[in-house]
């Protein structure tokens, strides 16, 4: 494993908002106070008008560039990003996420993973905080060809190195319209690139939004690996799934609320 100076690596962390006024600044100070110094930190803003600028500029000395425009969706802002990075690797917080202690970065570092050649992904644990506020760990999967059952880790809880992120950019075609981030991670192992996990937790995210739809998700999942791998083995396992999430949706998360708020009473 080639190593570098310790801190010689910078790395670009790019934050994505919109409309975000309410959880942008934890994001932000998730970043700027991390004890690893050499960040390039970037926010590209999509022309926010509840005062999510109005955070940003507060911090704008610590920021290495920023702006806010309309764009067509968060894909694309995260392209602008990219096209502006100059770090030796990329980490996507966007906000209402947060690196999960001030450390992060400078452990990572101090296990020579970001001075490392032999990799082309890094991707680690993260902490999913829940509705009521409970925290769970979400563990990323250590198995690689499980990739085509879903995504085994979490987009924000990944670093890939600039030069190949800016030849494997997000697609914005609307039927990515939330799930061109595993598309990207799947079309980046199918490809062979060089994936290594890190034993941290990287990264904490509040599940919320669209995207915490379960039956949306599998399906989403579906069409992006039978894209790239149509296969009937695939496939049946992709419609189970399906099945299972639709269950979970409509019949058990009612329940579990209904005997919720009965033992609250």
């Amino acid at each position: 494993m080639y190593s570098e100076t310790m801190e010689d690596t910078k790395i670009s962390i790019i934050t994505v908002s919109y409309n975000a006024a309410n959880v942008i600044e934890k994001t932000i100070q998730s970043v700027i106070n991390q004890t690893y110094t050499n960040i390039e930190y970037i926010i590209i803003d999509g022309g926010s008008t509840d005062g999510t600028v109005d955070i940003i500029k507060k911090y704008e000395g610590k920021l290495a560039y920023w702006i806010s425009e309309p764009d067509k969706g968060i894909y694309d802002a995260m392209n602008k990003g990219i096209e502006i990075a100059t770090g030796e690797w990329i980490n996507f917080m966007n906000a209402g996420d947060g690196f999960n202690n001030a450390t992060v970065l400078k452990k990572i570092s101090d296990k020579n993973y970001f001075q490392s050649k032999d990799f082309q992904v890094l991707y680690g644990d993260a902490i999913v905080v829940c509705s009521d506020s409970s925290k769970r760990l979400i563990k990323a999967g250590r198995n690689l060809k499980e990739q085509w059952k879903g995504p085994i880790f979490r987009h924000g809880a990944m670093f890939v190195r600039t030069s190949i992120h800016k030849k494997n950019q997000f697609k914005l075609d609307s039927q990515f319209k939330i799930c061109a981030d595993f598309d990207l991670i799947y079309n980046l192992f199918l490809s062979s690139y060089s994936f290594s996990y890190v034993d941290e937790i990287i990264m904490y995210f509040e599940r919320d939004g669209v995207s915490n739809s379960r039956v949306r998700c599998a399906k989403d999942n579906k069409m992006v690996v039978l894209s790239y791998s149509p296969c009937l083995k695939y496939e049946f396992w992709h419609d189970i799934h399906i099945i299972r999430a639709y269950f979970i949706d409509m019949f058990i998360k009612p329940l579990l609320y209904l005997l919720s708020n009965k033992n609250q009473k």
